[in-house]
């Protein structure tokens, strides 16, 4: 892939989208100036390479919805958050059923200012089935510690 788009800072996807793989292969491609990335499309591939690609080239990103399988994503989810410090908004889709304190506390053993947003079964009108949208924000305190 000979593609370079290095002022590209959104990237959204609500329906069909790339294969993963070429998907991971392109954001690699932003030199990490992305700061907005939403995939809206549950399906039920592996996303170990979007995980793995957004930590190494999105350090920026503030704002990210992606599919998560807590059985298979924990360590991978802790690995991007650790790497993306910058992230502010975190919206995670689960096929599985999710409870959000664990999550929660992944999030803020990271960063203590993380904090539970809300939750639904249904986002932008899109009924998702048995899964669930799980939604974090991370707040600025106001004094440094």
């Amino acid at each position: 892939m000979n593609l370079s788009c290095p002022l590209l800072e959104v990237l959204k996807f609500h329906g069909n989208h790339p294969p993963l793989s070429i998907l991971a292969k392109f954001i690699e491609k932003t030199e990490g100036h992305l700061r907005c990335f939403h995939l809206k499309c549950p399906d039920r591939y592996s996303n170990e390479i979007l995980f793995k690609s957004i930590a190494k080239s999105c350090p920026k990103i503030k704002s990210l919805v992606i599919i998560f399988d807590i059985d298979k994503d924990l360590s991978l989810l802790e690995h991007l958050l650790r790497s993306c410090n910058e992230l502010e908004s975190l919206t995670l889709i689960s096929l599985n059923f999710l409870y959000q304190s664990p999550l929660q506390k992944l999030l803020r053993m990271i960063d203590k200012n993380w904090k539970f947003k809300n939750e639904f079964m249904e986002y932008d009108g899109v009924q998702i089935g048995c899964g669930k949208w799980i939604e974090f924000s991370k707040s600025h305190s106001s004094h440094p510690d």
